[in-house]
């Protein structure tokens, strides 16, 4: 039972590191593979605490829908509102942070 718990973790986990991954890039691509502000950028907006943030949320809603069987219900969308809320605050903090500094 706790290793079924742990593989719905993890497979939560991955999913939030290969959406992690895809965002990423697209930002990457967009100021400049090479370009000394692209790279400055990724540094500065704390890839690891980006990174940590996707799999977290992803594992949180993937957790929400385990319990449900992969169905709707109140509690995967009870979890699936918390990643959500989560991850908007996460992003309204860099978003804030960019346009006052």
């Amino acid at each position: 039972m706790q290793s079924r718990k742990i593989k719905k973790w993890l497979y939560g986990g991955i999913a939030g590191a290969s959406f992690f991954l895809v965002e990423k890039s697209f930002v990457w691509a967009y100021f400049g593979f090479f370009t000394e502000s692209g790279v400055l950028f990724l540094i500065t907006k704390l890839l690891l605490f980006a990174l940590f943030i996707h799999i977290l949320c992803s594992s949180i809603a993937a957790y929400g829908f385990s319990g449900t069987s992969g169905r709707w219900g109140y509690r995967s969308i009870a979890f699936l509102l918390i990643a959500i809320t989560i991850h908007a605050i996460f992003n309204f903090m860099v978003i804030w942070n960019n346009m006052t500094g």
